[in-house]
């Protein structure tokens, strides 16, 4: 997803922290973006609190971080939340919340999770066929246009195998510097003798 569309849905006020509801959206967003999460069920997997929980602060190089560690007994285990032992992320906004009360205690549903992407896309008015999972792929073009080592972003991602191929968008820039590098003239000898010897 370009960054006008991501800008379209803040501007349009659909994210903030302002109601409940746009707070839940705001988190499923933001980690969805920034901790490469796969469909609803890792969504409603994930636990806020607790000595469980996938989320550490660590201080580092002067500054706090938030980081998430992926459960991958998650991707495996039936059994959710049940096997999750501390608090869910993810709870039902309250429609008439006062300040005290924004939430109910029932962790939001795997379909309503995997579909906050969808509803964001459709208030923000934009066309076409979005789902959560375009934040993962969106997390790795970025990656990846970062100039980040595919090695590097498969163990970050979480994948097993190479197929962040995929998920790799190129961007103008990457475009030019391609065709700039293909367009320089060069010596066929000195060309032909270094890729047959080395």
């Amino acid at each position: 997803m370009r960054k006008r569309k991501f800008s379209g849905i803040w501007n349009k006020g659909l994210l903030g922290d302002d109601t409940p509801e746009k707070l839940l959206n705001t988190l499923v967003f933001l980690l969805g973006m920034h901790c490469t999460l796969h469909a609803g069920k890792e969504y409603r997997a994930l636990c806020g609190l607790g000595h469980n929980s996938q989320f550490q602060f660590h201080y580092e190089c002067g500054q706090w971080i938030l980081v998430y560690t992926e459960d991958i007994g998650l991707k495996t285990n039936k059994g959710g939340l049940k096997e999750c032992k501390t608090v869910a992320l993810y709870l039902h906004p309250i429609e008439n919340y006062t300040p005290m009360s924004w939430y109910y205690k029932c962790p939001v549903g795997v379909n309503t999770l995997q579909d906050v992407v969808k509803k964001l896309c459709q208030k923000a008015g934009l066309e076409g066929h979005y789902t959560n999972h375009l934040l993962r792929s969106t997390c790795v073009t970025r990656i990846h246009q970062a100039g980040v080592d595919e090695q590097l972003i498969a163990e970050v991602t979480g994948h097993r195998s190479l197929a962040i191929c995929l998920y790799k968008h190129l961007n103008d820039q990457q475009r030019r510097a391609a065709s700039s590098t293909l367009s320089q003239p060069c010596d066929m000898q000195d060309s032909t003798s270094a890729d047959l010897h080395g």
